[in-house]
C-alpha cells in the first residue's frame, strides 16, 4: 500500500513542478508514466503540451481522446 501511495504522492509532485514551471502537459495517462528500475516516477510525451500563457494553444482539444475529461469532450471550442 505504501508503494501505491508514494507513486500516487510522486504522479502529483511531477503535475504541481510542471505547474509552477509554466507548463501544462495536456496527455497524462498511464502510458505517460514510467518508471526507472529504481522506482522513481518520469513523464513523458509532451507532444500536446504547452505552456500555461499559450491561451490559444490552450483552448484547442488536446490529447487522447480516452482520457479526456468529459467537460473538455463537450466544449465547442
Amino acid at each position: 500500500m505504501d508503494s501505491i501511495k508514494n507513486f500516487y504522492r510522486s504522479t502529483l509532485q511531477a503535475i504541481r513542478y510542471l505547474h509552477l514551471e509554466g507548463i501544462v502537459m495536456r496527455d497524462l495517462k498511464p502510458e505517460n508514466i514510467l518508471l526507472t528500475l529504481d522506482n522513481k516516477l518520469k513523464l513523458c510525451d509532451f507532444g500536446w503540451g504547452s505552456f500555461i500563457d499559450d491561451k490559444e494553444w490552450l483552448m484547442r482539444k488536446a490529447g487522447t481522446y480516452v482520457y479526456m475529461a468529459p467537460e473538455a469532450l463537450r466544449s465547442e471550442i
